[in-house]
């Protein structure tokens, strides 16, 4: 799901990528840099630059630039962490306050999106393996038309709009921190309810667990699940912004935004409120220890989009379905997934990539 809920690191959808790390280059506590190729956003570079307690002010700042033949896309987050240690609130709580911005205005989608956020969260131990997560948030995004076939279904959410509200948070994990194959299970549940003031009024609600489970001789079975709904509390009708989009990484075999309704005239894609993906992956050891070679399956589906009446769409549940090879190779930095996929169960209009690759990293 991408909306602007808590989520995962969305993938590159690269064919190639080049990935290099200068720890300290320019004062810098990290450093990333790479180029990639994608049918869906071109040849494009990437730098992501990370300063950790600037000028000893505890505020950890965030840069990252994206961009190439088919767009660009900027980001920025500035955070501030309070640790008070085992208190009445839970163990090792935290505070943190966040300030985070990003454009984005690529070529294959219809239209420019700028936002900007300010969260502050409070984090805490419930149990040695469950945490809790509350928080509350503002949120401003100003949407542009960037084509002239564009949808009108998109039209109707251009322009500035803001929301503002409440986010709870749920995790419980048996696994080792820090380490991306590390046996055991992870499950979340995020909560987020907006409608605070005069902003859009809506609701979203996402699960996901994964279990990674020894089948011997150093080979490891990964189980996923994701989940989620979004809904408005004043109607039928979410927009655009708080919708869910699927692809790339949680359903390998079709791109970023590739399945799920669309508008069939102009080929936009339009999102939906509800989603289901699952994945079953076997992991099997080589000679280095950072590097593993895998086979997969991934089911998913993403659909319902009401409020909508007199539109051309289609908006049912559909199941996709894909196979495919991957190769997960541990850096200093992080994970880099490279994966071949092909689609088993597909509808017209959906976008197929067959060959991916992400970089998942902290800083």
């Amino acid at each position: 799901m991408t909306t602007d809920a808590p989520r995962r690191l969305a993938p590159l959808s690269a064919m190639a990528l080049a990935v290099g790390l200068l720890p300290g280059a320019a004062g810098a506590d990290r450093l990333v840099t790479g180029v990639s190729y994608s049918t869906v956003y071109g040849a494009t570079a990437q730098v992501d630059l990370g300063f950790t307690d600037i000028l000893s002010s505890g505020v950890d700042l965030r840069l990252g630039y994206r961009g190439g033949s088919e767009g660009h896309g900027t980001s920025l987050a500035l955070t501030r962490d309070w640790e008070f240690g085992d208190t009445g609130l839970g163990r090792d709580t935290v505070l943190t306050f966040g300030i985070e911005g990003y454009s984005r205005d690529w070529d294959f989608q219809s239209y420019r999106r700028e936002t900007y956020t300010a969260a502050l969260s409070l984090d805490a131990g419930l149990t040695e393996r469950a945490r809790y997560s509350v928080g509350i948030f503002a949120q401003h995004d100003d949407l542009e038309e960037s084509d002239d076939d564009v949808s009108p279904l998109i039209l109707k959410d251009l322009g500035d709009s803001h929301a503002s509200g409440i986010d709870l948070g749920l995790t419980w994990s048996n696994r080792q921190k820090g380490a991306s194959l590390a046996l055991g299970t992870e499950a979340r549940i995020d909560l987020r309810r907006a409608g605070f003031g005069s902003g859009r009024d809506f609701s979203q609600v996402s699960v996901n667990a994964e279990t990674f489970l020894p089948m011997g001789r150093g080979t490891i079975l990964n189980l996923g699940f994701d989940g989620g709904l979004v809904s408005s509390n004043d109607g039928d009708y979410v927009t655009l912004l708080d919708r869910a989009t699927m692809g790339g990484g949680m359903l390998r075999g079709f791109t970023f935004d590739g399945i799920g309704p669309r508008d069939m005239d102009t080929d936009d894609a339009l999102g939906g409120t509800r989603y289901l993906a699952a994945s079953a992956e076997l992991f099997v050891p080589t000679p280095r220890d950072n590097l593993w070679l895998g086979a997969f399956y991934d089911i998913g589906t993403l659909w319902h989009l009401p409020g909508l009446d007199g539109a051309d769409i289609d908006d049912d549940l559909y199941w996709r379905q894909s196979v495919g090879l991957s190769m997960t190779f541990e850096t200093r930095i992080g994970r880099v997934n490279t994966s071949l996929a092909k689609p088993i169960a597909e509808r017209e209009g959906d976008d197929i990539q067959y060959v991916s690759v992400s970089l998942s990293t902290t800083f």
